[in-house]
C-alpha cells in the first residue's frame, strides 16, 4: 500500500472524527459561543422579532454602528436553521456540515488541478479566494 493509498483511505474518516470530537466537546462543556456570537444570535432575534438588522441587544446602549456591523445572510442562515429546530447546537451541527462539504470541495478542486493543470489562471483565482482570506485570519491570530 503507498503512502497516497492511506492517506485516501484515512483523510475522510479522519476529518469526520476531528468534527466529530469537537462537536462532542462542545456539546459537553456548552463552549459553543465565540467573542461576536452574541452579535449574530441579537441580529438574527431582532430580524425576526423587529425586521431589523441591528446586531445588539435593543435593551443596552444603541451603537448606530451596530446597524451594519454584520452581514445579515448570517442572521437568516441562524433564523432557517432554528425555523427548523430551535437550538444552538442544530447551528452549529449545520456549520460542520458546511465545514465539510468545504473540505471536500477544496480537495476535490486541488485534486482536478493536479489532474488538469492546463488552467493555470484559473487554479490561481480560485486559491486566491479560497486561501487568502485563511492566510489572513491565520496571520492575526
Amino acid at each position: 500500500m503507498t503512502h497516497q493509498n492511506t492517506f485516501e483511505k484515512l483523510f475522510w474518516p479522519l476529518v469526520i472524527l476531528l468534527h466529530l470530537a469537537a462537536f462532542l466537546q462542545a456539546w459537553n462543556s456548552g463552549g459553543i459561543y465565540l467573542v461576536d456570537s452574541k452579535d449574530y444570535l441579537s441580529q438574527a432575534y431582532n430580524f425576526k422579532t423587529n425586521w431589523s438588522l441591528y446586531a445588539a441587544p435593543f435593551d443596552e446602549p444603541i451603537r448606530p454602528d451596530f446597524y451594519s456591523f454584520r452581514p445579515p445572510l448570517y442572521a437568516w442562515f441562524i433564523l432557517a436553521i432554528k425555523g427548523i429546530i430551535n437550538s444552538d447546537y442544530a447551528v452549529l451541527a449545520v456549520q460542520s456540515l458546511l465545514s465539510l462539504y468545504t473540505l471536500f470541495s477544496v480537495k476535490k478542486k486541488w485534486l482536478n488541478d493536479l489532474a488538469y493543470p492546463l488552467y493555470p489562471l484559473q487554479s490561481a483565482s480560485y486559491s486566491y479566494f479560497f486561501f487568502t482570506p485563511l492566510i489572513s485570519s491565520i496571520a492575526i491570530l
